[in-house]
């Protein structure tokens, strides 16, 4: 996961995320296996 912030002005900011599939796949799967299971 990738976290930046971009300073637009002194009030405003953009800010990005990135998320790669390792990030989340490891959780989804084992809630999918669950889901599989009932």
């Amino acid at each position: 996961m990738n976290i930046t912030r971009e300073n637009i002005d002194k009030l405003n900011a953009v800010v990005k995320v990135d998320i790669e599939k390792k990030d989340y796949s490891e959780k989804v799967e084992k809630i999918l296996s669950d889901y599989r299971k009932t």
